[in-house]
């Protein structure tokens, strides 16, 4: 399996101290683990994926149920990549052998139909029931692995049960396990915070100077949007008089995540406010990182603050091969997403200089994917080529055709003539299929 993740892949994010007991959402999504099919579908904010932590991990503890944890990023939409990875995380959660995952790891892996067929074998005689959950599942566009995850889903034995986090509906046959009783599914309003819930998030767990009244009035204010609640702490909890930015933000008719995120934005200083926008394009950072991207001798302490302020960020395993050693930690994507629409409308001009900078490291510390996606965002095309030429074949060897192919369509039609490598392993790999 290629090493260099994006994100954590096979691990949940942790349950964290300060989140209240959801009991009736943990107990609806619990009943995931008596259907084949469970859908988790909201837009971005709205905690999807801590509820699901939270469900699997009270599975885990009362229920004797196994997890398999898989995160998706937009490179593992290629079929081959994405059920290698399935593939892992079923086997760190015990489910699969070795030998399943290791044939999807050889140079000409058998085609995929087999490869399904011999994972269905293997979940009918799996030691103990199971839950295996996709984590933003609307990366995947391939009709080709929607096919195969319905086949899944309507071929799976009883004791396999599929979560799909995502915040758009898969294209599923969603209204055929629905009309057969075989489908969960938790939307926006289901996942919403209710007053109380809102009211002991900031009053007790958060501890915010606010009465009943007034966190009351600031969950229906955000409509209970976790990410709404979880910026307006932010904000008030730097404030010297929250009482006057209650105020205003409850009477404001700006979006709330705008203003929110403006008002944490504020409350930090000049350098640090530049240090999150910069270092937002990035989709997990380490200090050295960091360093590299901002050319700032100040990244290390600028993030041990953001990491003591908590602003936003999730501890993440390293991307790459040779980065253990390192602290890697990301921002919340939905803070990353405006963190990047703060920088690009107040220094458009650093957007590309600093993909560039990151695709350089990446490209020194051995994680040419990484580099690639990084290049093709900074318009580094003689980078972006060179990589592409000395690891396409690689690339293709290990069945991540549909990967190259968005490489090379990313790349301006001048610069593919100059890839003699890349394009004879492209050639290669369309003929084969």
């Amino acid at each position: 399996m290629t090493a260099t993740l994006l994100l954590t892949k096979l691990t949940p994010p942790p349950v964290r101290e300060h989140l209240i007991p959801r009991t009736r959402l943990v107990e609806r999504l619990a009943r995931g683990a008596t259907v084949p099919l469970t859908v988790v579908s909201a837009p971005a904010g709205f905690g999807k994926t801590t509820a699901a932590v939270v469900a699997a991990h009270h599975l885990q503890q009362t229920g004797g149920l196994r997890v398999a944890w898989l995160t998706l990023h937009e490179t593992d939409d290629d079929p081959l990549r994405f059920w290698r990875y399935v593939g892992a995380s079923l086997q760190r959660a015990g489910m699969v052998e070795n030998p399943l995952v290791s044939g999807l790891d050889t140079p000409q892996p058998p085609p995929l139909p087999v490869l399904l067929t011999a994972l269905l074998n293997e979940l009918a005689t799996a030691p103990a029931p199971l839950v295996l959950v996709l984590d933003d599942y609307h990366l995947i566009e391939q009709p080709e692995i929607h096919a195969q995850v319905a086949q899944l889903v309507e071929a799976a034995p009883p004791i396999f049960h599929l979560w799909i986090v995502t915040r758009a509906d898969p294209p599923l046959p969603l209204h055929r396990l629905r009309a057969r009783g075989l489908l969960l599914e938790l939307r926006s309003a289901d996942l919403r915070f209710t007053a109380p819930e809102a009211v002991a998030l900031l009053t007790e767990n958060l501890a915010l100077p606010l009465d009943p009244a007034e966190a009351a009035r600031l969950a229906e204010r955000t409509e209970g949007w976790a990410a709404g609640l979880h910026l307006a702490a932010l904000a008030l909890q730097g404030e010297a008089d929250p009482g006057a930015l209650l105020e205003r933000l409850l009477h404001s008719d700006q979006f709330i995540l705008d203003y929110l995120a403006q008002e944490v934005l504020n409350q930090q200083p000049p350098h640090l406010q530049l240090f999150l926008m910069q270092t937002a394009i990035l989709p997990a950072l380490c200090a050295e990182l960091c360093a590299a991207v901002t050319t700032s001798q100040d990244a290390q302490a600028d993030l041990e603050t953001v990491i003591a302020k908590n602003l936003f960020l999730t501890p993440v395993e390293a991307p790459h091969p040779g980065a253990d050693r390192l602290r890697w930690v990301r921002y919340h994507r939905l803070f990353a997403d405006l963190l990047r629409g703060h920088l690009q409308r107040r220094l458009p001009d650093q957007v590309p200089l600093l993909h560039r900078r990151a695709a350089a490291w990446f490209a020194a510390h051995s994680a040419p994917d990484l580099a690639i996606e990084h290049a093709l965002a900074g318009e580094d095309f003689p980078l972006a080529a060179r990589l592409l030429d000395e690891n396409a074949r690689h690339t293709v060897m290990q069945g991540q055709v549909r990967t190259v192919e968005r490489w090379l369509a990313r790349l301006p039609a001048e610069w593919r003539t100059r890839l003699p490598r890349a394009t004879l392993a492209f050639a290669w790999a369309l003929l084969l299929r």
